[in-house]
């Protein structure tokens, strides 16, 4: 237990120093991630595993095949990470909840109307948007779900794989990586919400309307993030936690290339098609952040959320990352 409290202080101490901002999120995420691992600790010591009787068979053997690829994906994804979409999704309402309230009360719609020009009114929105707070709200309410489906879909690729890497939460350099992500995507959410708020005012400014009409607009913004961004998140970075667990694990156990599983149905997209198959080190990028992919219907990709170490590749993808055979 001890060394699972070090592991919380050295994840939020390695990372987030750099700022008083980013401190202050360190702070609060501390005892929310302390009650985290107790939990997870003392759920251990009670819960005994049923031992398998059948004997265990390495990836090589297990991953040889397109339908044991197939097996790995839904088992994975389908199976494992799935049931994280749901408790994702709920969170990320409850927040554009929590926003739409924050903003509507610190809004004066009667100064927005009064603004000389776009400009003036983008101005005086992100004044009032308090940016630190609207992250702080996601990071808090993200961060101990997002280190649960990360813990669970390691241990899940170890179990199906027959590879033996332990917790990898507690490796700092793992730590880094999920502060990074959930730092990141509190940003990218927040500034697709304002860019949205800033977009519908704009609009209804041009034509005139007043306070009531505005305030509308803003609670239809949230509306929409609540029926079909909050979807999107949750599908998305399910996948993109999972997909890192498993990189991870590849990463420590020693495994040396990566191979990308592509769901193949009548759903697969013009991207994901041509990517299944491909095989890189387990250390590479398929593609560096910045990166364009043009698909096989000529569609451009631009890939400038981060680095692609695995899936997801676009938003709502269903892909996997499993290991290169080595025979």
């Amino acid at each position: 237990v001890e060394e699972e409290k070090s592991f919380t202080l050295q994840m939020m101490n390695n990372k987030i120093t750099n700022s008083r901002k980013r401190e202050k999120i360190a702070e609060a995420l501390q005892p929310l991630l302390k009650k985290k691992i107790r939990k997870d600790v003392e759920k251990k010591r009670v819960k005994k595993k049923a031992k398998k009787k059948i004997k265990k068979k390495s990836y090589q053997s297990l991953l040889s095949t397109q339908e044991s690829k197939t097996l790995f994906h839904e088992s994975l994804i389908l199976k494992s990470a799935q049931k994280f979409e749901d408790d994702i999704e709920t969170m990320f309402q409850n927040v554009f909840k929590q926003q739409e309230r924050i903003i509507l009360d610190a809004f004066d719609l009667q100064e927005v109307i009064k603004a000389p020009s776009e400009e003036d009114t983008n101005k005086l929105i992100d004044d009032l948007w308090d940016k630190d707070t609207m992250n702080q709200l996601i990071v808090l309410a993200y961060a101990p779900l997002f280190l649960e489906l990360f813990r669970e879909q390691s241990s899940a690729t170890q179990d199906f794989l027959n590879l033996r890497v332990g917790d990898v939460t507690r490796n700092a350099d793992v730590v880094s990586e999920i502060t990074e992500t959930n730092l990141q995507l509190s940003g990218t959410v927040n500034d697709a919400t304002i860019k949205n708020i800033k977009k519908t005012l704009a609009l209804g400014v041009v034509e005139g309307e007043g306070a009531n009409m505005l305030k509308e607009r803003i609670q239809q913004v949230f509306t929409d993030a609540s029926d079909k961004r909050a979807e999107m998140i949750a599908r998305t970075e399910t996948i993109r936690g999972s997909n890192l667990a498993a990189n991870t694990v590849y990463e420590k156990a020693g495994v040396k290339t990566k191979e990308w599983i592509t769901a193949i149905d009548e759903r697969t997209c013009q991207w994901c098609g041509p990517m299944d198959g491909t095989q890189l080190k387990v250390s590479d990028n398929f593609f560096d952040k910045g990166s364009t992919f043009e698909g096989r219907e000529g569609g451009i990709l631009n890939l400038n959320y981060s680095d692609t170490k695995g899936p997801p590749l676009h938003p709502n993808c269903r892909c996997t990352l499993g290991p290169v055979i080595e025979i």
